[in-house]
């Protein structure tokens, strides 16, 4: 009731029907009044408010007409979007009432009419047309009913009007003022339609699922979208279909489906579209909203059944799917329908304009297995962007990162952004994976200012060390010491290996042909393998590489090829074919480089494996990839792959019992690897890499190495050790009795003279632990003496260190002569192995 004397108060003031005695107009056509009353019909309640408002304004300071001004004061009376955008801009009721004052009265005619207050006072003309034009504004707002911000808006963009001078004279930005009530306007719609009871079900239902991407696109909020006029085309085509009119945007993640779809709602907003799109809104449908809060059977079916009849009812709504594939099933239990079949009628008759968006893999796994989904959704293949296009699109995007961080970008650091994504980057896709590296370069270098660092300038190198703190590798530009480091890595990496000097620069070279950015990218950084007798630092190597490349050792992946000797165990690196137990697990060598991309992969004793394994590694050392079973593409283009061999081990024992030089040692390991390897296994090798013997010479610097372990591990202990040169000389002696096993007895020795011995005292009680620890050797025992004085004589046999050794050595190969040599290179658990009783018992190694 109200309400519709208000409405006939507005209409009659806008009409002029005031009495005749004033000299006004008695009355208007009956047409006049009836367009009068429907074009305050469009009012909600709080617009009428904000004229009644006005009207009071316009009797405190005693004028005759209500003008715009006098509406911009009642819209600042109310409280709702409007008035909360002028309060940041600082328009205030007070400010607004001193910049416009007080106007010249209308004399008697006017002071009559003040006495009669319940006579509704008239509007100007610019004031009317200022009412139809706020019924646009709602309008193109696609709201049901005229607010107070339409209102403003409307007495705001008019340049004659009298609000719009008042607000200029206040020093206000009339444009950017009307961008921000009009962004409050379009954020709040969802939450206001309704709250006074008159909304539409239609607005409250989709505000509630999703978003209006049109809506952010007219407000600036969305990201340009660059380089996919292609694709955007091709749905924009699709849109345009009587029936099934519905694009799916097909491909990988991060390769920018998402805002192809932001781009047409952008296109829409700027109406560079056909005029059959002009003024659609493009409207997301999110599912996991509209599953939430469905407690009950049916209730999801009959809030998705009203979002498709309410998108059906208004031919200008596009709704857009992300995660498409999230339709089957959504929804269905106990026998209840899913989304994708409520969906599917309307999809079909071309009432409901869809766009879906969805990986390649999802696509084939849930949408393909639906055939009458899939032939209602055309698909639009979204490919990923070349380096090139990334760098354009990043260029698009530079000015909002930069605006965000508040920092600068350097052209070089865009095009780095997409060159490193590329390179180094390899689990994701562009540009996603490009945008990241420039948003996170943006952070480092704001943190940096903030903690007086360093400038706000981004450039290449902070790419670049963006990328090295994903990826583990240095990716940096190479400053001089680097430089002079690189030149010496030989003598760097000789710190850790005794020996070896063949071995050594085939891997310093792979180094810096890798850190130079000078190797193939396709392949691996580099491939070896690493071939010679036992114990002479095959895989120590690998393991220095790790360290010296990647920072680490435990970037060292290592396979044990003895696993792989059967046919059906060679499934194992890549995964189990479909239907069989673990296909889901992925395999274990696919699965660990793309946990660690960036490492040293260690193939153990390659010559153990199944033939059927040659056939993976041709692919990996060719191509530098491998696809697993269930389809994913693993990149090898950033690992170092190195297999060590111990082929050709008799050999290499009968060159030693005849006293053969390393060169002859070289010449048969090469010979054995040509007829156990195949030529094109070999051939794709970067370089066969042949260990020589150690001397006695080397093995004094590997004993000094293997010391310095003792000595750390003791410190640890609250233990000081000291060894005299004698017992060094006897450690020498006993592991080198047989120089044939490498460092490996030598190893043994080092436990048995020193770790037993310092076990043995310290749990005896002769060994004091607040003294230093001296120990010697002397008559077949390990002296143990503290400040001068001896604590304790542990027997050692130096003996069963060489003539014994060896002659069980001989022994068991002669038993076993088929297999490598190194399997007994520790005789104790062999001998444990062996019953006694010589039954049919069986010696086996197990790794």
């Amino acid at each position: 009731m109200l309400r519709g004397v208000t409405l006939l108060f507005c209409a009659a003031a806008t009409r002029g029907l005031i009495a005749p005695r004033h000299g006004f107009p008695t009355a208007r056509r009956p047409q006049r009044a009836q367009t009068c009353r429907m074009l305050f019909d469009k009012f909600d309640a709080e617009a009428v408010n904000v004229l009644m408002y006005a009207q009071q304004e316009t009797r405190s300071a005693k004028l005759g007409e209500v003008g715009t001004e006098q509406v911009l004061l009642g819209v600042l009376q109310c409280p709702e979007n409007a008035k909360k955008a002028l309060d940041r801009f600082g328009v205030t009721l007070d400010a607004m009432r001193d910049t416009i004052g007080v106007k010249k009265s209308l004399g008697d005619k006017a002071a009559e009419l003040f006495r009669r207050e319940k006579e509704p006072l008239p509007f100007t003309a610019r004031s009317k047309a200022c009412f139809k034009r706020a019924v646009s504004e709602s309008e193109a707002m696609a709201c049901e009913e005229v607010r107070p911000e339409h209102l403003f808006l409307a007495v705001a963009r008019d340049d004659q009007s009298e609000a719009r001078s008042a607000l200029e004279k206040l020093g206000v930005e009339v444009d950017a003022l009307c961008d921000a009530v009009a962004k409050d306007a379009r954020k709040a719609k969802g939450s206001l339609v309704g709250v006074g009871g008159d909304g539409d079900e239609r607005e409250t239902t989709l505000a509630s699922v999703g978003v209006d991407l049109t809506a952010l696109a007219l407000d600036g909020e969305l990201d340009p979208c660059v380089g996919r006029s292609e694709e955007i085309a091709r749905a924009v085509q699709i849109l345009l279909r009587r029936r099934k009119s519905n694009p799916c945007l097909v491909g990988d993640a991060g390769v920018g489906k998402t805002a192809i779809a932001e781009g047409l709602a952008q296109k829409i907003a700027e109406g560079d579209v056909p005029k059959k799109l002009k003024g659609a809104r493009v409207h997301t449908l999110e599912m996991a909203l509209l599953v939430a809060g469905t407690k009950y059977r049916g209730e999801f079916e009959e809030r998705l059944r009203d979002v498709v009849a309410e998108a059906s009812s208004d031919t200008n709504t596009i709704l857009f799917i992300d995660e498409l594939h999230t339709l089957v099933g959504a929804g269905a239990a106990d026998g209840a329908i899913d989304a994708g079949n409520i969906l599917k009628p309307a999809l079909a008759r071309g009432g409901l304009r869809c766009i879906g968006a969805t990986t390649v893999a999802e696509y084939r796994k849930y949408v393909e297995k639906d055939p009458a989904l899939e032939r209602r959704f055309q698909p639009v293949s979204v490919d990923e962007p070349s380096v090139e296009e990334t760098v354009e699109i990043l260029t698009g995007l530079q000015k909002d990162y930069e605006e965000h961080h508040e920092v600068t970008y350097s052209t070089e650091a865009v095009a780095a952004a997409a060159a490193y994504g590329d390179r180094y980057v390899n689990d994701r896709f562009l540009p996603d994976k490009a945008i990241d590296l420039l948003d996170e370069a943006g952070a480092a270098a704001q943190v940096r200012v903030e903690n007086n660092q360093g400038e706000s300038h981004v450039t290449e190198d902070d790419v670049a060390s963006v990328v090295s703190t994903w990826t583990g590798i240095p990716v940096q530009r190479l400053s001089r010491p680097e430089q002079l480091r690189l030149m010496d890595l030989e003598k760097e990496l000789h710190e850790d290996l005794i020996g070896q000097d063949s071995a050594v620069t085939a891997v310093a070279r792979a180094i810096r042909r890798a850190r130079v950015g000078m190797r193939s990218p396709q392949k691996p950084v580099a491939s070896f393998i690493f071939a010679g007798p036992t114990g002479v630092g095959k895989t120590f190597v690998a393991k220095t590489l790790a360290k010296t490349y990647f920072g680490d050792e435990k970037t060292m992946v290592r396979f044990d090829m003895s696993e792989y000797m059967e046919r059906h165990t060679v499934s194992r690196l890549v995964g189990s074919p479909p239907g069989y137990v673990g296909f889901d697990d992925g395999g274990q060598l696919t699965n660990a480089v793309r946990r660690t991309p960036h490492c040293v992969l260690l193939f153990d004793e390659i010559e153990k494996a199944h033939g059927d394994v040659y056939n993976l590694m041709l692919q990996i050392l060719d191509d530098g990839r491998l696809t697993d079973a269930q389809g994913r593409t693993v990149d090898f283009s950033n690992a170092v792959v190195v297999f060590t061999s111990n082929v050709g081990s008799q050999d290499i024992l009968e060159a030693f019992d005849q006293g053969g030089s390393a060169d002859l040692i070289r010449g048969k390991v090469t010979g054995a690897l040509s007829e156990n390897f195949r030529p094109e296994f070999l051939n794709r090798l970067d370089e066969i890499v042949v260990f020589d013997p150690l001397d006695k010479e080397q093995l004094s610097d590997v004993l000094e190495t293997m010391l310095r372990e003792v000595y750390e591990r003791a410190e640890k202990e609250d233990l000081r050790i000291a060894l005299t040169d004698g017992l060094k000389a006897e450690i020498i002696q006993a592991g080198a009795a047989d120089a044939r096993f490498g460092a490996r007895p030598l190893r043994r020795a080092v436990q048995r003279f020193v770790e037993d011995v310092i076990a043995e005292g310290v749990l005896g009680g002769g060994v004091d632990r607040t003294k230093p620890i001296t120990l010697d050797y002397g008559a077949g025992q390990v002296l143990v003496t503290q400040n001068g004085k001896q604590c304790c004589a542990v027997p050692v046999d130096a003996a069963q260190f060489g003539g014994v050794e060896a002659a069980k050595d001989a022994e068991l190969r002669s038993a076993m002569p088929n297999l490598p040599f190194d399997v007994v290179d520790d005789v104790a658990p062999l001998e444990a192995a062996v019953p006694s009783g010589g039954g049919g018992g069986k010696s086996r190694r197990t790794d």
